[in-house]
């Protein structure tokens, strides 16, 4: 009796799959491909940007960027750093034990902060 139960809960499940994929699923794909298309058309008609044309970007130096928000600094024995305040957003960090190169001076720099180079 168990072994009926199982195997009709098995065939109806795969018939209610099977009916799903077929009348609701198959609009869908057919829908986000007509969609692919239109973007693909759209893509192929959209002038392009001379390199010349480009907007040059201002660059914001790090330090600049640390100066100018408000800032908690932290600092222990491995990192120096600090925690922006808006936002609490924890984007500076310098590791002081390491450096870039083997015999160089420059710290290694973990986190730099949004939008700065």
């Amino acid at each position: 009796m168990d072994f009926k139960n199982v195997l009709l809960a098995i065939v109806l499940s795969t018939l209610v799959l099977v009916v799903w994929a077929t009348f609701f699923e198959a609009p869908i794909v057919e829908q986000q491909s007509t969609e692919n298309q239109i973007t693909k058309n759209e893509d192929l008609s959209s002038p392009s940007i001379d390199e010349g044309e480009k907007e040059i970007k201002n660059e914001i130096t790090r330090n600049d960027v640390i100066n100018n928000t408000n800032r908690i600094k932290i600092e222990n024995e491995n990192i120096k750093g600090s925690i922006s305040l808006q936002g609490a957003i924890i984007d500076d960090i310098i590791f002081k034990n390491y450096n870039e190169t083997l015999n160089g001076e420059n710290k290694v720099i973990f986190l730099n902060p949004k939008n700065s180079s």
